[in-house]
């Protein structure tokens, strides 16, 4: 069925050199990042210096540092510079340095090391302000306003052209075009082939030129401070003198730098930096997160970029073609890759969520949607036959296929004898055959066929069956590897099947299944086949890892022997023999059995990866919504990562040794790179990024480790990093050792003859020391109990503890110690047991007496000698009475403290002592604001002087109540029902005042509104005691006479008179009489009325 192609061209500008439309520094994978952990030897990036050879050097707050491409070698004292920040550091031309420290002592040298110098022609008062590099091996050096030219050794005035005479100097620097500026009191100038131009003239304010960069070009920047008007970014080109950049405004610039390439890049304040090119505007680029309190940027010959931080420094690889991807808007189903081919025009098609994609050699893309009118939707099966035409398939769209032949889709289903429903994949066996993986008809019903059709074979234009009908068993059909012999391998929802032809019929054969059941498998469902050179056949089921069959038997390898995730959804062999393993957590090599990896830190974008397609210098990685990322073979950095072992931590026979590792330039992520070792001729280790190795009982003499390290394609650098160590021999079997030792036992034997005759007398002194413990002991206010702390047994007791707890001697001395614990379970002390000589514990706990009654104690334990052997002594002292007395008291504060009375204490000078919380609120103070003034700050002078009188005679007899008027902080007076009442020591004495009083406005104003209420309530009697006198009424129209004279309607007088309303109607009587129409009608409807 022909049908005409609809597509839609989108043009894609891919990735080419340096930024070709921005600069892409949101991408992880660029940024490499160095800190102490790398050799620097700080964190703070003060400048970044890059010699003429390409060597990087930093200037941090600790000193210099130079890049050995691996890691940073500090210069430090033995290297002949002071381990602080630098004034100045300025490269000569032949890979050395010229470094000022901030003590003004100058230093010349290099990676081997530096040496001062002194400039001989200047005295101690002059000022260095600057140094820049002249030829020769000279050096440029700004003394104060004048110039100076010399070595390190020989030095003289440097002579400026005549028209210089009077000129005031007050900066030098070097540009990148090896030019030498010079900021004076007439302008800006340059010095280029020995001719000094004046670039920008000066005005009547010397300007302060603070930043100033050139690139080899004569492009430039600088920053200007001083003077206001002129105040802001200026730019040139090597074809027009500096411009104010208007467009940037005055806004301070921290750092700035042009690239060979024209880019140019400013730091503004908060972590700003913006990009551009000469004569267009800036824009803010956006950076990673990580990258934030920048200091300084400054460009590599190469066009990468330094940035350094408070935090440490960053490299952004700006040039590095390494990555690459195709990729459409967010949320597109375009992004979501589910097949990848390569076809023999040198396009690439992808099969994706959202149709196919095609991308081609001159980096167009044809994106495919629609065949006809009808959209083709998720494209799961894509396949190149061998006359070029290109087949799709989906697992579940639609059924059926298509193939587009150069000019047009055609259409392949069940007439055409494809039945095979909807289609996962279709493959090309070695015949040029292509299979088509039926998973399933969504018709099986109505049509009373199978619902799983199992593969199809199309051969000489005919599809045929595969399924039940070549003796297959039923099920989804995922992925097909033929062999050399043309068995053929089919990963289904069934499992593993493996069919081997009979040579003498096509269609025969012997089908071998492995599954679970069996015990061959982890799951049944085999999602992705793969053979490789040596016919082992690989297989994932998107759970269990990756397995392979060999000799007929099934292993699996996990992320225990390195795979990157054990979700695995995709394998594919290269032209080299490697594996290339797509998994839901990243990306892996498997290579002469051994793994490697790529995750986010490396480059991948998206770790959910389905197809991958790997050619000779690409691999195209088909991800779940990142669209397809292609890795760049060519641009790999191969080198080999070093090792660096540090000295090892050895204590008598055990040894911690410990190593780092260093890519390259940073291109592997240091803490994925993965090691292995081996100690003297043991075994080698599981391929780890451990660090470090603990190493128990070795035997005394030297050892050997041995660590080997691979890079990122897992190829393994067989050049041993060898590190040996010795574990000393024990002292006992030292020279050292022995000889003192000898010695020592002569002496003691002298000495045990002597020992011997003063221990009788000191027997007969225990003895009687015994005697006086004993009496002590017994003698003793406090209960002490002795317990052995390894049986926890009560050992002896005094008779006081005999009379507290209620036990005899012999009762004690059967029990353990924690029977005496009011709580069994508290384990309260336990810490007891863990005592040690010359410590003691002072504690307070709940204890038990023999009938049950509790007393609480104050424990005072220790260790002491008993008979010999370390025993624990505690003292128990009863303190029950004072515990309850506490309690009593914490209860007392606790309910004055959450009282909703004002509560106070005052001295009898009436100086407030205390006041509790809602004393406080009531009365608008914060805590302790009140404390220590007089009471009268919060009596209000409304109050009548007789009350007052009356309340202060009181006070000072006994108590008193009654109400008067309280002082808020903001002025305001309120009335309080008072309570107060003197307090008495235990000799009757006078010593304080308690008041109580409560805010009684609430009840004042119902009190008012009550009398309010009853005066008119006796109104109101009034006037209904008149309705109950004689009322004049007239006898014809009923109109009552009010006491004015006026006759009134009685509906209105009495309304006026009483609470009472009127509603008007007619009576039966007067509708019959005057509306007998209406009266009739209602009653004949039976309606009241």
């Amino acid at each position: 069925m022909n049908l005409i192609l609809k597509t839609s061209l989108v043009l894609l500008i891919l990735i080419s050199n340096l930024f070709p439309q921005s600069y892409k520094m949101e991408e992880r994978w660029r940024w490499k990042h160095f800190t102490i952990e790398d050799g620097l030897p700080s964190d703070v990036i003060i400048s970044v210096i890059e010699t003429p050879g390409g060597t990087p050097w930093v200037n941090t707050r600790d000193g210099l540092a130079w890049y050995n491409g691996y890691f940073w070698e500090s210069m430090g004292p033995a290297q002949g510079l002071p381990q602080q920040q630098m004034l100045f550091v300025v490269p000569d031309f032949n890979e050395s340095l010229m470094v000022v420290d901030r003590s003004k002592q100058l230093y010349y040298g290099g990676k081997h090391g530096f040496r001062p110098f002194q400039i001989t022609t200047i005295d101690s008062q002059s000022y260095l302000r600057g140094v820049a590099r002249y030829k020769n091996g000279k050096f440029l050096y700004l003394i104060d306003s004048s110039l100076v030219i010399g070595d390190t050794k020989n030095f003289e005035p440097y002579k400026l052209p005549d028209r210089f005479s009077n000129l005031k100097i007050s900066g030098i620097w070097n540009s990148g075009s090896d030019a030498i500026w010079l900021n004076t009191s007439k302008g800006l100038y340059r010095l280029s082939e020995n001719q000094w131009i004046l670039k920008m003239p000066g005005g009547k304010v010397v300007r302060s030129v603070t930043l100033l960069s050139e690139n080899k070009g004569g492009d430039g920047l600088a920053y200007i401070l001083n003077p206001p008007h002129d105040m802001g970014l200026w730019e040139w080109d090597s074809r027009s003198d500096p411009y104010k950049i208007v467009t940037e405004g005055i806004e301070t610039v921290l750092s700035c730098d042009i690239s060979d390439a024209g880019k140019k890049i400013i730091l503004k304040d908060t972590d700003i930096l913006k990009i551009g090119e000469l004569n267009k505007e800036y824009e803010i680029v956006q950076l990673i997160p990580e990258v934030k309190n920048i200091i300084n940027i400054k460009f590599r010959k190469n066009g990468d970029l330094w940035i350094g931080t408070l935090d440490g420094l960053y490299l952004f690889s700006a040039t590095s073609k390494l990555w690459s991807q195709i990729k459409f808007p967010l949320n597109d189903d375009r992004n979501k890759i589910n097949e990848i081919i390569a076809a023999r025009d040198g396009s690439i098609w992808g099969g994706t969520s959202g149709g196919v994609i095609v991308y081609r050699k001159d980096g167009t893309i044809n994106s495919i949607k629609t065949i006809g009118n009808d959209p083709i939707g998720p494209i799961t099966g894509l396949v190149e036959d061998q006359e070029g035409n290109i087949w799709i398939s989906s697992g579940y769209a639609f059924d059926g296929a298509y193939k587009w032949d150069g000019s047009q889709w055609i259409y392949y289903g069940i007439k055409d004898g494809l039945d095979a429903g909807c289609i996962h994949k279709i493959k090309m066996d070695k015949k040029g055959r292509l299979w088509f993986l039926g998973l399933y008809r969504k018709d099986f019903e109505v049509r009373g066929v199978d619902q799983e059709p199992g593969p199809y074979v199309y051969e000489n234009g005919k599809f045929s069956a595969w399924g039940k009908e070549v003796g297959l068993p039923s099920g989804r059909y995922y992925a097909l590897e033929e062999e050399d012999n043309g068995s053929i391998w089919f990963g289904t929802s069934e499992g593993l099947i493996h069919w081997i032809p009979d040579p003498q019929n096509s269609k025969k054969g012997i089908i071998k299944q492995y599954t679970v059941k069996d015990g061959s498998l982890l799951s049944n469902r085999i999602f992705t086949l793969t053979l490789d050179r040596n016919k082992t056949l690989w297989f994932g089921d998107r759970w269990s890892g990756l397995g392979y069959v060999k000799n007929d038997s099934i292993k699996y390898f996990t992320i225990s022997e390195g795979l990157v995730s054990n979700d695995v959804w995709s394998i594919a062999l290269d032209a080299s023999g490697k594996l290339w393993i797509g998994t839901f957590g990243g990306l892996s090599i498997y290579d002469n059995g051994i793994f490697s990896s790529f995750k986010n830190e490396e480059g991948l974008e998206n770790t959910k990866i389905w197809p991958i397609l790997p050619l000779k210098d690409k691999v195209y990685i088909g991800t779940i919504g990142s669209g397809i990322q292609i890795l760049n073979l060519r641009e790999i950095n191969q080198a080999y990562p070093k090792i660096v072992i540090l000295p090892p931590m050895i204590e008598k026979r055990n040894a911690y040794l410990r190593w780092k590792v260093f890519s390259e330039w940073g291109t592997q992520y240091a803490n994925n790179i993965e090691v292995r070792y081996r100690v003297d001729n043991g075994q080698w280790s599981r391929w780890g990024n451990e660090r470090g190795l603990l190493l128990n009982d070795l035997p005394s003499g030297e050892h050997k480790i041995y660590l080997q390290c691979k890079n990122i394609l897992g190829s393994v650098d067989t050049t041993q990093n060898i590190f040996a160590f010795t574990i000393p021999s024990p002292f006992y079997t030292q020279a050292e050792f022995i000889v003192p030792i000898s010695l020592l036992t002569v002496g003691l034997i002298v000495l045990g003859f002597a020992y011997l005759r003063k221990k009788r007398k000191a027997d007969l002194a225990l003895r009687k020391s015994e005697q006086r413990y004993r009496n002590l002991f017994e003698t003793a206010n406090d209960a002490i109990i002795v317990i052995d702390p390894e049986s926890k047994l009560i050992l002896e007791v005094n008779s006081k503890a005999c009379e507290i707890y209620g036990y005899t001697r012999t009762e004690f001395k059967s029990l353990p110690y924690h029977a005496l614990l009011k709580n069994k379970n508290a384990n309260q002390d336990q810490f007891l047991y863990s005592l040690k000589e010359g410590d003691s514990k002072i504690y307070e706990a709940s204890y038990l007496t023999k009938d049950g009654r509790s007393v609480y104690m104050h424990i005072s334990a220790s260790i002491v000698d008993y008979g010999g052997k370390p025993v624990i002594l505690s003292n128990h002292r009863d303190i029950s009475e004072l515990k309850q007395a506490e309690a009593q008291i914490r209860l007392l504060a606790q309910t004055i403290t959450s009282a909703q009375d004002f509560i106070s204490i005052t001295a009898l000078d009436n100086t407030i002592l205390f006041v509790n919380d809602a004393f406080n609120r009531g009365h608008g103070y914060s805590d302790n604001e009140l404390i220590g003034k007089n009471i009268s700050v919060i009596r209000s002078p409304i109050t009548p002087k007789e009350i007052l009188e009356q309340l202060n005679t009181a006070e000072s007899k006994g108590n008193w109540n009654g109400e008067i008027f309280h002082r808020r902080k903001d002025g305001t007076d309120f009335p309080v029902e008072l309570w107060s009442a003197l307090v008495q020591d235990e000799e009757n004495q006078p010593v304080a005042i308690v008041n109580v009083s409560r805010d009684i406005t609430d009840r004042k104003k119902y009190e008012s509104e009550r009398e309010n209420l009853i005066l008119e309530l006796q109104n109101a009697l009034t006037e209904v005691k008149t309705l109950s006198g004689l009322l004049p009424i007239c006898s014809n129209c009923k109109k009552i006479r009010d006491d004015k004279g006026y006759w009134i309607q009685v509906e209105t007088y009495i309304s006026k008179h009483s609470d009472a309303t009127f509603t008007h109607g007619l009576c039966p009587e007067c509708l019959k009489q005057y509306y007998p129409e209406v009266y009739e009608r209602l009653k004949s409807k039976g309606e009241k009325h």
